[in-house]
């Protein structure tokens, strides 16, 4: 399911999908998903969105959408996740990323958790087709079991339309939540498809 927001009115909105809220707080992972190895509802996946969340404000440098990810490794093919890729439109300089922060989390052997941070410095901006690049980080110390997890804001200068938000995604969600706040002089109309209610909107 995705949610498009593009210019007509509005002040608040909040979309949530699936349901089981996890903590907001960066480093705050249960234990229960770092002993976590397979997921009961699917033991098919690969790996398992434990958290989406994307908030949206607007400021004086333009509309902001932060974004804060968990993702359960649950076997060999879900170590694709520890490959971050975050495309943007870079022409003009109308859209940049900042504030990414990117680490792993696993148990050791004596069921200590061992953090593995990402360095900026590491930070690759390649350029695909003139208008749009992609920032790329690999996510260091990620094997099966471990957990993912990534925070970073865009800040764009294209008014005309808010970045759209999937709920649902390849691989099973536990929780997504969007939410958007709204200067009252700008007008918002909000367009959602997908099969699948949300299991909460307010407005």
């Amino acid at each position: 399911m995705k949610i498009f927001v593009s210019s007509l009115w509005a002040i608040f909105f909040t979309f949530t999908a699936v349901a089981q809220p996890q903590s907001h707080h960066l480093g705050e992972i249960e234990p229960e998903y770092l002993k976590m190895t397979t997921y009961d509802a699917d033991s098919t996946a690969s790996a398992l969105v434990l958290m989406s969340r994307g908030e949206v404000t607007f400021s004086n440098e333009g509309i902001v959408l932060m974004v804060h990810k968990r993702i359960k490794v649950l076997n060999k093919d879900g170590l694709s996740f520890a490959n971050l890729i975050i495309p943007y439109y870079a022409d003009e300089k109308l859209e940049h990323i900042d504030k990414l922060k990117a680490r792993s989390y696993k148990l050791d052997a004596e069921g200590k958790v061992v953090e593995s941070k990402f360095d900026n410095k590491n930070l690759l901006d390649e350029d695909i087709d003139g208008y749009y690049h992609q920032k790329k980080a690999f996510i260091p110390n990620v094997v099966e079991g471990s957990v993912i997890e990534y925070t970073y804001e865009l800040t764009s200068q294209r008014y005309g339309a808010v970045h759209g938000w999937y709920f649902q995604q390849t691989e099973p969600v536990l929780w997504s939540e969007y939410s958007i706040c709204i200067p009252s002089a700008v007008k918002a109309i909000t367009l959602q498809q997908g099969e699948h209610p949300l299991i909460e909107k307010n407005e």
